[in-house]
Order: C-alpha cells, then structure tokens, then sequence
C-alpha cells in the first residue's frame, strides 16, 4: 500500500463511495413532495366578515388536507391563509393534492361558495364566501338586445351549474315561470 499515491488511494476511496452518493441522491429527489398551494384572503360568512379566530377547512375528494384559523389583519378585514399539501406520488396513500384536483372549503363548518382547482406551487387570492343556511339557487342569463326588440322568444342560459329546474322571471308587471332545459334553449 506504501506504492500507492496519495492521488491514487484518494481516487479509490471515490470511486468506492461514488455509488453510495448517487444513491442517496436519487432518493432525495424520489421523495421530494411536490410544492403547496398556497391561498389567502377575506373570509365572509352570511355577508360579514367572519368572526376572528373561525376554523377555515380545506378538502379535496372529500378528505381535509388543510386547516387554518381566520384573523383580523392590519386594513381591519378577517382573513387567512392557507397552505394545501400536495400528492407525493412516490409514497403510498394520499398526501394532498393532484393538478386539478377541485378544492372547496369550509368555513366554521358551512361550506363556502368558492372553489379553485389544485396546481403545484400556486400562490392564489382568493376571498371566501360561505352562508350558515342553506342559500336560494341563483341564475344568471344572457341574451342579445335583438331578442329583448322582438318580444317574441326570448333565450336563457343558465349558468354556475345550477340545480334548479325552474325560474321565475319578473318583466315588468309580468311574470313567467320558465322551465329548464337540458340545452340552453327557446321558452
């Protein structure tokens, strides 16, 4: 071992250990989780700001991966933030989210009209909005000015994924009962 360089026993060594390195190093990167989505803003419930301290949930597929307390910020307004984990794939279960995925939320229990989909490293405003009781559907509709001139059909499409199956549209001193169809289409 005395014919052997200093260079030469210093390259051995690295080249014996060279493996052991590229194997920790894929390892780390295998497990590596992906980034959270991360959200914030105003949180209103029955259209106030919710109390300070409310427990806000997030849920995704019917499972909470995340939870944070609403407080009041320095502009006077309650609100939050949030960071969503993320699905490593490289480990078994769920631990977050996928790309896409929808998230909808709770807010002290109430579920919150808002939802956004699930991205990796996303940092997101987005202000919630939730009702203590259950909230008559609404419906926006469109239509042209040519159609409102004729008087004689008028169309409307519904939007938001509404449930209902029936409207009532005031014009004026009249009403119409309007009945869904499974197309936008002519009443």
């Amino acid at each position: 071992m005395a014919n052997i360089s200093l260079k030469h026993r210093l390259s051995l060594i690295a080249v014996a250990f060279l493996p052991l390195l590229l194997l920790l190093t894929g390892l780390a990167l295998a497990a590596a989780p992906p980034l959270p989505h991360s959200l914030y803003g105003t949180v209103t419930l029955d259209g106030s700001d919710a109390p300070a301290g409310t427990t806000l949930t997030a849920w995704i597929s019917g499972t909470a991966y995340a939870t944070a307390t609403t407080f009041l910020a320095p502009t006077g307004r309650v609100v939050y933030q949030l960071h969503l984990p993320g699905n490593n794939p490289d480990t078994p279960g769920r631990e977050g989210g996928q790309p896409g995925d929808p998230i909808t939320f709770q807010v002290g229990g109430h579920p919150a009209i808002n939802t956004t989909p699930w991205q990796s490293g996303q940092h997101q405003q987005l202000n919630l909005v939730a009702f203590s009781t259950p909230q008559p559907p609404s419906a926006s509709f469109s239509t042209s000015s040519t159609v409102f001139a004729k008087w004689n059909s008028m169309s409307f499409f519904a939007e938001g994924g509404m449930s209902s199956r029936s409207w009532r549209l005031r014009l004026g001193s009249t009403t119409a009962l309007i009945h869904a169809a499974c197309a936008p289409s002519t009443f």
